[in-house]
């Protein structure tokens, strides 16, 4: 190539436009969301406990799922409460209750009841979806004191008393595990003082992963059954259940992003650097030899 040439080249690579750039990440953002492409993972114990207690469910257990995050939170955490959901969809006989402890929880536990493949399930009597329980932690110890009390009537209205499965469930020792997806808050110490320490309830979580490693110590001491730490969480889970979901998606675009701002990163800088030697050769002048401008 000639120095010209060489010159329109650096340049190019270390001018490119905003424009250009912008494109790039959306299009390689969005493909892998569109055509999931599992990238390897590792699962870790954290998650094959979240797994373990789904898989000890027997028929007729009832799982209290609740949710604790919001909207700006959902990229993160929503994969992983469809993943476990979907989860306990396929064990027979088992029973959810659904409740949430964030003002944007009862929209998320709408929105999978309404997608999730809920087989021949019947809302009522195996399904049911209470809704939002202000409150905080007082409020969960009052729920798992007396259910009936602190949830009146569902997210639709109907009093509780007409729903079959409620008939069953009125206390927390009526549950055989909670599952708390949290960005914050109480998070699962909350359900852990409440219902593990004071009923003896298994308690799992899905957290964020900036708040996982601050739940690894209850993972260690038994007060937690299992944790799925934010996305990869979810990609992990998903391996576990042999299905490519919306974790799997989530991790490969968030790899092909890191991916896509290395490449960047490393064209701007042979962009930079090269534009620097050829600015050199020029001021160097055909009378000197291509050593930083020494002469002949």
């Amino acid at each position: 190539m000639t120095q010209k040439g060489d010159e329109f080249m650096f340049s190019w690579m270390r001018n490119l436009g905003r424009g250009w750039l912008y494109t790039g990440f959306l299009v390689i953002t969005l493909l892998p969301m569109l055509y999931p492409m599992a990238f390897p993972v590792e699962v870790t114990p954290t998650t094959r406990g979240m797994h373990g207690a789904i898989e000890t469910l027997r028929p007729g257990d009832v799982v209290l799922y609740s949710a604790e995050f919001s909207a700006d939170m959902s990229a993160e955490l929503f994969p992983g409460y469809v993943a476990v959901f979907e989860h306990i969809m396929q064990m027979p006989g088992v029973k959810v209750v659904l409740m949430a402890t964030s003002t944007d929880g009862p929209m998320f536990n709408q929105k999978l009841l309404e997608t999730a493949n809920l087989g021949d399930r019947k809302y009522g009597e195996d399904v049911v979806h209470l809704g939002f329980l202000p409150g905080g932690e007082s409020a969960l110890a009052a729920f798992c004191q007396d259910v009936h009390k602190t949830f009146p009537q569902d997210y639709n209205g109907t009093p509780v008393s007409q729903l079959p499965l409620m008939e069953k469930v009125r206390k927390a020792t009526d549950l055989a595990l909670i599952i708390n997806d949290s960005a914050g808050g109480l998070g699962p110490l909350g359900w852990i003082r409440q219902a593990h320490t004071t009923y003896g309830v298994k308690v799992a979580t899905i957290l964020g992963q900036d708040l996982a490693l601050s739940a690894l110590p209850y993972v260690e001491s038994n007060q937690l059954a299992g944790l799925l730490a934010g996305l990869r969480g979810a990609a992990e889970y998903e391996k576990l259940m042999g299905f490519v979901g919306r974790g799997t998606a989530g991790m490969g675009a968030q790899s092909w992003a890191a991916m896509y701002f290395l490449a960047i990163l490393l064209v701007a800088n042979i962009g930079y650097f090269g534009t620097k030697h050829e600015a050199n050769k020029r001021a160097a002048g055909p009378g000197t030899c291509d050593n930083g401008g020494v002469p002949l």
